[in-house]
C-alpha cells in the first residue's frame, strides 16, 4: 500500500508484542521514497500528524515499479513533491541535475496529467533509487533523529499545519509538502538563501506541475497550528531552511511576522 498503509501497519507490527517483523510493500511513489525507508511507523491524532508511533525498521522494503501504472496523477505529484525535497537537501548535485533533466522531457511530452510515468523503466528506476539514496543515508547517521535527521522535515512544518486543519482530508500528503516547501523557500531567504538556487528550485516544481499556490489558507490560522510540531523547542515554532541547496539547517526559529512575510509573498507569486 501507500504511507498510510506501511505506518499504520509499521505501528501495530512495533506495538503488538513488543515487536513482530514486518515487510514494507510500497505501492506508491510517496512510499517507495520515502515513507517505507527509515523506520517511523506513527499515527495521526487530533492534535497534529504522526504524533503517535515509534521507529521500527522493516525486515525489507520491496518496490515494484509495475504498481506506479496504476497511480493516478495526485499520487505522482504526491511522490515527486519528496523526490525534490530529497534533491533540495543532498549536497550531490548530480542527484538534484539528473531531476531537473528528466523534469524537462515533461515540457516536451505530451501526457502531462502524469508526471514521470512516460519515463523508461530504467530512468524512473534511477531517479527513485537517487531519491531513496539521499534518505536512506541521512538515516543511517541518525536513526532516532537526534540530530540532522530532522531536514527531512523540509517544507513539512507547513504541510502539516494544512493537513491538519483539513482533518487529513482533501489534500494528499505531498501536495501538502509542495507548499511548505515553497513557504521554506521564501523563509531560507533570510538565512541567505540566492535568488538564483530559489528561482531554479521553483523552476523545478513548476516544470514538475507541482502545486506552489497557498491554497486560500490565512498565516495565521496556518501559524497557529505549527504550535503543535514535534520540532518545536521551548515555545519557538522551528522550521528546517536551507542556506544553500544542499545545506539544510534545522531548529531554526520563525516569528509570525517572518511567517507571514514569507506567505504573503508565496499568495502574490502563486496565489
Amino acid at each position: 500500500g501507500g504511507g498510510v498503509v506501511g505506518d499504520l501497519a509499521g505501528f501495530v507490527a512495533a506495538t503488538l508484542l513488543r515487536g513482530i517483523t514486518f515487510v514494507q510493500v510500497p505501492s506508491t511513489l510517496l512510499s517507495m521514497v520515502d515513507s517505507s525507508v527509515g523506520g517511523k511507523v506513527a499515527v495521526n491524532v487530533n492534535t497534529g500528524k504522526n504524533m503517535v508511533g515509534a521507529f521500527y525498521q522493516p525486515k525489507l522494503v520491496y518496490s515494484n515499479l509495475n504498481y506506479l501504472q496504476t497511480l493516478p496523477p495526485k499520487e505522482w505529484i504526491c511522490g515527486l513533491a519528496e523526490m525534490v525535497k530529497h534533491s533540495f537537501l543532498t549536497e550531490n548535485e548530480s542527484i538534484y541535475a539528473s531531476l531537473v533533466e528528466s523534469a524537462k522531457s515533461l515540457q516536451q511530452n505530451e501526457n502531462k496529467s502524469a508526471p514521470f510515468s512516460w519515463l523508461e523503466p530504467n530512468e524512473l528506476a534511477a531517479r527513485i533509487r537517487e531519491s531513496v539514496s539521499v534518505k536512506a543515508a541521512i538515516v543511517a547517521e541518525d536513526e532516532t533523529e537526534q540530530g540532522i535527521r530532522a531536514t527531512l522535515n523540509l517544507g513539512h512544518t507547513t504541510a502539516h499545519a494544512i493537513e491538519s486543519l483539513q482533518h487529513y482530508t482533501g489534500m494528499t500528503h505531498g501536495e501538502a509538502v509542495s507548499r511548505g516547501l515553497v513557504t521554506a523557500l521564501y523563509l531560507s531567504k533570510n538565512i541567505g538563501l540566492s535568488d538564483q538556487e530559489f528561482e531554479s528550485m521553483i523552476e523545478l516544481m513548476h516544470t514538475l506541475g507541482l502545486p506552489l499556490d497557498t491554497a486560500g489558507f490565512e498565516a495565521d490560522q496556518l501559524f497557529e497550528h505549527t504550535k503543535f510540531d514535534k520540532k518545536n523547542q521551548l515555545g519557538q515554532i522551528r522550521f528546517v531552511l536551507l542556506k544553500k541547496r544542499g545545506q539544510p539547517v534545522w531548529g531554526q526559529p520563525i516569528t509570525i511576522s517572518e511567517f507571514r512575510q514569507a506567505w504573503a509573498l508565496q499568495k502574490k507569486r502563486f496565489g
